[in-house]
């Protein structure tokens, strides 16, 4: 049965999928534990979680990190590892003998003081939940092997995100070769790969939800807004709410690709009324459930506190202003930018492509240019794709709009949430690349789209040419982290 099913996946996507396994597998072992983004608290977060089926408190608790966690950070020099290029990591065998000693005598209350305060104790707990099913399977194990075994876990939330790149490419386009150009710009993509595989952070979740909404609104409009796609679209944005702060980005595209999704394919009033009543009933259980259970109990502020806005010196010209300054040069009557110098360079290039560990662990400077020279003529060469096809796309105006308003949605909210950080702390402009990782499919179907527009005989060799180039990328970018660590 399993054989018969293995046999109808395309060889393609198998062959992918085995890559970014292989990329999952390979930034778990040259990420020392606790050196992704924040890796700490979110496990600590996890095994409070697991440990006493309660979420760790923001504000109070006995410690942050708990004795075990705290004793490993420690004693095997973790805590100043992070963030800090100089520092190394205590890898000997007499250090690992001493933890191996150490780990032995620790209490059982070791892995259960870790209470608070945890600095994501504000997320929504589903990722933490899905983190801690490794954790529980693996609960006399040692540390390490938990810990690892919880990155395996992720791992599988980033190759369920090839294989949803996979079925939204096959929607859209009808040969092979362009498919996998679509999945292979996802599976290649660095950043993704190493929160996939060497990182406990719950973006890799958001990822993951976002592409599958994708592919319910691609499906909803191309199809028809069937009973099965209106509960999936909600199921999604409910996940979506109930992960992450950033998550509440996902509700405008929602009722967007609805509103299409229903004018496209009317199915009448009273089928429209029960496939929106039972996809809203699954929205509201799904978030009023994290909002009674979780937050009454001192979780946090909903959603992370993502939608408080400041009332006091919050403009909206003023966020205009700033928001076209992160991507392009001031204009004359415009007001100079709010706080540092910090733009679509350092963002969409430098940590969307290439700053790992914890920012520390960057690409070289000269395959930084490229990438950002190679982004000017994507942006170029997508443009004129697009005014190439543009009869093409008058005809399927709602996907476009449905495409296009999800993604507007995600940026509009992470410029405000920057906006209204850098209110607060200038120097603190909050937004990163990986922020915009939820959207990568966009990323892979502009990038397919793009070059299948070109001679069939052309395509095929630029197609080949940039997975060359995205496999050459990943490799360079697990060998600058296995460098910044162990050289």
């Amino acid at each position: 049965m399993i054989r018969s099913r293995l046999a109808r996946v395309p060889v393609a996507l198998r062959c992918l999928l085995l890559v970014a396994a292989l990329q999952a597998a390979a930034w778990a072992i040259v990420t020392p534990p606790f050196q992704g983004p924040d890796e700490a608290a979110h496990f600590g977060y996890a095994q409070y979680l697991a440990e006493t089926g309660d979420p760790p408190s923001s504000v109070g608790g006995i410690m942050s990190d708990s004795t075990e966690a705290g004793t490993a950070l420690v004693w095997l020099g973790l805590r100043p590892l992070i963030g800090i290029p100089q520092a190394r990591p205590a890898w000997s065998e007499a250090d690992q003998g001493g933890w191996k000693e150490l780990e032995e005598r620790l209490p059982a209350t070791a892995q259960v003081d870790g209470s608070g305060p945890n600095a994501v104790a504000k997320n929504p707990p589903l990722y933490y939940f899905y983190a801690a099913i490794p954790y529980k399977l693996l609960s006399g194990a040692s540390l390490f092997d938990r810990l690892f075994a919880m990155r395996a876990f992720n791992a599988l939330l980033y190759l369920g995100t090839v294989t949803l790149m996979w079925l939204i490419a096959a929607e859209l386009f009808a040969r092979t070769w362009v498919r996998t150009l679509a999945t292979a710009a996802v599976a290649l993509q660095p950043m993704l790969a190493f929160m996939g595989g060497g990182a406990i952070n719950p973006d890799t979740l958001m990822v993951t939800i976002w592409t599958a909404f994708i592919l319910f609104a691609v499906r909803m409009i191309t199809r028809g807004p069937s009973l099965g796609m209106v509960v999936g679209l909600f199921g999604a944005g409910a996940a979506a709410l109930c992960t992450h702060g950033r998550g509440i980005a996902i509700v405008p595209a929602l009722l967007v690709v609805l509103v299409l999704g229903l004018a496209r394919g009317w199915p009448g009033l009273r089928a429209a009324a029960t496939r929106v009543g039972a996809g809203g009933a699954l929205f509201i259980a799904l978030v009023g459930l994290y909002r009674i259970a979780f937050v009454a109990s001192g979780g946090g502020a909903l959603y992370g506190g993502e939608i408080n806005v400041p009332t006091q010196s919050f403009r909206i010209g003023q966020l205009l202003t700033t928001t076209w300054q992160f991507y392009f040069p001031r204009l004359g009557f415009m007001e100079p930018r709010l706080g540092v110098e910090y733009g679509y360079r350092q963002v969409l290039i430098e940590s969307f492509f290439g700053s790992f560990a914890s920012l520390e662990a960057t690409l070289p400077v000269g395959v930084l240019d490229l990438l950002q020279v190679g982004a000017f003529i994507g942006v170029l060469a997508f443009a004129l794709a697009l005014w190439e096809r543009r009869a093409g796309f008058r005809r399927h105006w709602p996907l476009v709009v449905a495409l296009g308003a999800t993604g507007l949605s995600l940026f509009a909210l992470l410029h405000a949430a920057s906006y209204r950080a850098i209110l607060g702390t200038p120097n603190d402009p909050l937004i990163v690349g990986r922020y915009f990782l939820p959207l990568v499919a966009l990323f892979g179907l502009a990038i397919a789209f793009t070059v299948q527009t070109l001679p069939e005989r052309a395509g095929r060799w630029v197609a080949t040419g940039l997975v060359c180039f995205g496999a050459l990328l990943s490799l360079t970018s697990i060998g600058v982290t296995a460098m910044r660590f162990y050289v």
